[in-house]
């Protein structure tokens, strides 16, 4: 099977799950089963798509990131003036991540569909933002939008566990928020560092090929040449 490139498939991947989180929030909350059932069809419109791209991925031409080959990819400009772009792509290993996202959240809407929730409206919405922010953490090929996805996973995952978690939901949505702010940072900090390695690129092409630079520099240096 091959898909056409010139269309954006990894962008209506992400573009899928949030447009459908905004018309949700437009269905009045009473409406419980077209809250469901649009929950449900949402993620398995991103199914079909993200099943598109793992079927076609062999049969889709490669643009090279360092040793890593992606697929479907995606650059515009974004802020260019810190060296960090609209990116997107996907390699043999991410696709399958990317699949197993998909299945995970499109289960997640039909075992919601087939049960009763408390505040269904807000539950369905909060799962819709969530897939886009993890397929966007997939995806991402430039390092500062991979860690503004990964940012805008925490959120909807924090008021998911604050208000449909267990009896002990308190004390696990402070532990919760103490560790990924905690890490979120080292990673931001790291990201920087990486991001001047690669003379102030963050897309991973560049980064992979300042470190490989910088290691056969250190390298050079150890062994006295």
């Amino acid at each position: 099977m091959t898909l056409n490139t010139s269309v954006p498939w990894l962008s209506l991947i992400l573009f899928v799950p949030m447009a459908s989180a905004i018309v949700l929030a437009l269905i009045p909350k009473a409406w419980t089963s077209v809250l469901k059932a649009w929950t449900v069809l949402a993620t398995a419109v991103t199914g079909v798509l993200v099943a598109a791209v793992v079927i076609g991925l062999h049969g889709a031409p490669s643009v090279a990131a360092g040793a890593i080959a992606l697929h479907f990819t995606e650059k515009h400009d974004w802020i260019p003036a810190i060296g960090s772009s609209y990116s997107l792509g996907v390699d043999g290993m991410a696709v399958w991540f990317l699949a197993l996202n998909a299945f995970v959240f499109a289960l997640g809407a039909v075992v919601v569909s087939v049960q009763s929730a408390e505040r269904l409206k807000l539950f369905c919405g909060l799962l819709l933002v969530t897939e886009t922010a993890t397929a966007g953490v997939i995806l991402a090929t430039d390092l500062l939008l991979f860690y503004l996805f990964w940012e805008a996973m925490l959120i909807p995952l924090y008021f998911l566990l604050s208000n449909f978690g267990g009896e002990q939901r308190g004390p696990a949505t402070l532990k919760f928020v103490i560790y990924t702010v905690a890490g979120s940072l080292l990673m931001l900090v790291s990201i920087i560092y990486l991001s001047i390695q690669a003379h102030g690129s963050f897309d991973l092409g560049d980064v992979i090929r300042g470190s490989v630079a910088s290691g056969q520099q250190a390298l050079r240096i150890d062994v006295g040449f």
